[in-house]
């Protein structure tokens, strides 16, 4: 998660910015970030492209077990995968490129069975350090063992309500809220480092700050929450869940208290203006690929652009065109036609509603 103010402390420490106060408004952040860069380049202390990605996100498979109203990239559609010889392939090249860290998410990962943990095994014995992401609706203790032998970042599970009813309601399954609760105690009580996942939007809006609390009993470590962002199944029920404005500043500035209180005990982090965090990107250099369901490799899950596909080349190949995609004609030009987030709904190609769009 972007921090742009540690980033500027950071900076200051190491005597690469000059120590004055940062205040204003996202633009003017993000032309001092872009000095930031820049001064780092010309240090040569930050490079302008990168040998190799350092992380990776893989969405595994398209297959969910729930049909949550707010999916960012519409997860349980029936889409075919690729094989799993074809992950454990993926797997190994991502190790001989010397990447470090992986997101593991689908769908829903868990769905794997056996098969996941074959995939990360191959990856675990490269060094690599992983994030799953689950619904938690497979967790149990037995699964629990599987997992203990891997290093984590985090796991995160994703809760939608503090109270059954409305995470049942959100998620499209009665029960789903039960399992979710009980896999984050599984994960906390294991002594892994939990980070429980909560999207606001109008059926919980009410009650996010009872879900700090929940999620602080669960034994988070951290709490990452944020309004959905406009792409996939949300842009189809966007009537339906939508929050104004006025509200979603009025949750944010009661997180904000939240976050203050609990300091020390649980990280309360919001999720970044996805406009902003766009054009915050567009400035370094690529540094992470996303691999889908289908094979096609993307630079991000909130572009719809596409460089390549893993059946049809290798990673390492793909990768000497996505190490400068970012400063893509089509992704400045898409990224600049978003001035605020409503804009995701009027763009195309919108993100997992329309068809990726290949840059190459």
């Amino acid at each position: 998660m972007f921090d742009f103010q540690q980033l500027v402390s950071d900076l200051r420490e190491e005597k690469l910015m000059p120590s004055v106060p940062v205040k204003g408004n996202q633009v003017e952040l993000l032309k001092i970030s872009d000095k930031i860069f820049k001064n780092m380049q010309n240090r040569r202390v930050y490079p302008k492209e990168l040998g190799s990605p350092l992380g990776c996100q893989l969405e595994l498979t398209h297959r969910c077990n729930l049909k949550c109203k707010q999916c960012y990239n519409q997860s349980g559609c029936p889409k075919p995968d690729i094989s799993i010889g074809k992950w454990l392939d993926v797997a190994k090249q991502l190790v001989d490129m010397g990447v470090f860290e992986c997101v593991i998410s689908g769908g829903e990962p868990l769905l794997l069975g056996d098969d996941l943990f074959k995939i990360m095994d191959v990856m675990h014995d490269g060094g690599m350090r992983f994030v799953l992401v689950t619904n938690g609706m497979l967790m149990n203790e037995q699964t629990i063992d599987k997992m203990n032998k891997y290093d984590y970042y985090w796991v995160q599970v994703s809760i939608d309500g503090s109270r059954p009813e409305i995470h049942d309601e959100i998620r499209g399954v009665k029960g789903s809220w039960k399992n979710a609760v009980n896999a984050a105690k599984l994960v906390s009580q294991a002594g892994m480092p939990l980070v429980v996942s909560h999207v606001i939007q109008k059926d919980n809006m009410d009650y996010v700050v009872e879900m700090v609390e929940t999620s602080y009993i669960l034994g988070a470590k951290r709490m990452i929450t944020g309004r959905f962002t406009y792409t996939g199944r949300a842009i189809e029920n966007k009537e339906e869940i939508d929050i104004d404005k006025q509200k979603i500043k009025q949750i944010y500035q009661l997180l904000k208290i939240r976050h203050d209180q609990y300091t020390g005990r649980m990280e309360i982090i919001t999720s970044t203006d996805p406009v902003f965090y766009l054009r915050y990107r567009i400035l370094e250099p690529c540094n992470v690929l996303l691999i889908r369901p289908n094979g096609d490799v993307k630079l991000d899950c909130v572009l719809p652009f596409k460089v390549g596909n893993v059946m049809d080349e290798s990673i390492r190949d793909i990768w000497q065109f996505a190490k400068t995609a970012w400063r893509n004609e089509k992704v400045l030009k898409y990224v600049g036609s978003l001035k605020e987030e409503s804009d995701m709904l009027r763009v195309h190609p919108r993100p997992y509603t329309d068809e990726d769009v290949s840059l190459r």
